[in-house]
């Protein structure tokens, strides 16, 4: 749809809308729910005005206005909000103006026809105000060339109409998000990339069993759906893992149909390493890269949030199954398998059964990292496998970041810094 066209289509809407609130501004005999109706209106009105003064500025070309075009398309959540709302027009048409008349405005909606009102116009204010957010962005970005936080932007308009298309307003997204799983490992990958230096793991990324492992067209020979990634002590193993998420969020980025999921095992944290733990993680960020398939979800969170309840491992995976379906292919990475707790309830043993478990019914690609104990090592005999070293070239990529630190007669000897980092790298050896 181009600019002018999508114009025309929220000057319609906002029509609408005004028809609405001068009805609302005249009835009689009218709930406590008008004052709210109308307030929301108003605002919505006031942010599709600005929204139509940023389109007058965009081309049609613009990354921008493609995107917010999709709002607008014949089942996109604006003809949605405008067939609703072409419904409640309908029903006071010819009325408007009549206040002083004999046969004033009588109060013409039930209960239900408001709250469904008020559920789109708050949904609609949540996607535009995200759009009119982006757009200021996007001069920020345009300036600083940064293409991957475009993309990333884009993404969040597509999920922003998906949670608009699911019927889920975003309060009860957010609650059924957080009831799910507390732990976020999104955030914990966060922290962990910036310590990575640029230009290390580059040959775990470009190894013939990794790129076997992400390239191969589905569906994948079940022999090859896992990736077993063993480590010594100190070789960096939870770092590598954090390059492989960065490295395949960053090659799936904008496609909705790959998953991209990952847990950090940790023996240190006291709650949530326990397999039912983790695998209501996994579904969570799903969710939280889906919104529109949310639904899957919401009949076991009625459930259970009404009696302060947990789901139970079943459940878990009756929803992952479900989740599953919505992709061509998941990726999941389960790092540290060897810290998942194993001595009472078996969590370890119960997470990769789970996890091979699903792997029967859809394209779930695993790539799991360990230190070398004998119990791990025996689930992945047959399995592909790539050892996690610290490269020679890692260790010195390493080893000059840190060189501005060193005395200034290092610095300036060319050669010195050179047998610097063959030493070091050296006595490293892999560790």
């Amino acid at each position: 749809m181009d600019p002018l066209s999508l114009s025309a289509s929220i000057i319609t809407v906002v029509d609408l809308t005004t028809e609405v609130i001068t009805y609302l501004n005249h009835v009689k005999d009218a709930p406590k729910e008008r004052r709210k109706l109308r307030s929301e209106a108003l605002d919505l009105c006031n942010l599709l005005y600005s929204l139509d003064d940023y389109l007058a500025s965009c081309g049609s070309n613009d990354p921008w206005s493609v995107e917010l075009a999709k709002i607008a398309h014949n089942d996109g959540p604006l003809s949605q909000y405008k067939e609703v709302l072409g419904q409640m027009a309908a029903k006071v048409q010819g009325n408007v103006g009549l206040k002083k008349a004999a046969d004033a405005l009588r109060w013409k909606f039930s209960k239900e026809e408001v709250i469904n009102m008020l559920s789109f116009i708050e949904r609609l204010k949540t996607l535009v105000v995200i759009v009119l957010e982006i757009d200021q962005r996007y001069v920020v970005l345009e300036i600083q060339n940064s293409a991957n936080e475009v993309k990333d932007d884009t993404g969040r308009i597509q999920s922003a109409i998906g949670l608009l298309q699911s019927g889920v307003d975003h309060e009860r997204y957010k609650a059924i998000v957080n009831w799910i799983s507390p732990i976020d490992f999104i955030a914990q990958q966060s922290d962990i990339i910036p310590r990575k230096q640029d230009g290390t793991g580059e040959w775990f990324l470009e190894s013939p069993e990794f790129k076997s492992w992400r390239d191969t067209t589905p569906p994948l020979p079940p022999h090859k759906q896992t990736l077993f990634c063993p480590r010594i002590p100190g070789a960096g193993k939870t770092m590598m893992a954090a390059t492989a998420i960065q490295h395949l969020q960053s090659q799936t980025r904008g496609d909705s149909d790959v998953g991209m999921i990952f847990v950090f095992c940790n023996y240190k944290e006291q709650t949530g390493q326990y397999a039912d733990d983790l695998l209501a993680a996994l579904v969570k960020q799903l969710l939280q890269t889906r919104p529109e398939i949310i639904k899957h979800v919401s009949h076991l969170y009625d459930e259970h949030s009404e009696k302060s309840t947990r789901p139970s491992l079943t459940e878990i995976l009756s929803v992952f199954r479900s989740l599953l379906k919505n992709y061509s292919v998941v990726y999941a990475i389960i790092d540290a398998l060897d810290e998942c707790p194993n001595e009472q309830a078996r969590s370890r043993d119960t997470l990769l059964n789970s996890l091979r478990d699903l792997q029967q019914g859809s394209d779930v690609r695993i790539l799991v990292t360990s230190r070398f104990i004998p119990e791990v090592l025996a689930e992945f005999e047959t399995t592909p496998t790539i050892e996690i070293r610290a490269t020679d070239e890692d260790v010195r990529q390493l080893v000059s970041a840190q060189m501005h630190d060193l005395p200034k007669c290092v610095r300036k000897d060319i050669s010195l810094q050179n047998a610097i980092r063959d030493k070091i790298a050296e006595a490293v050896d892999g560790m």
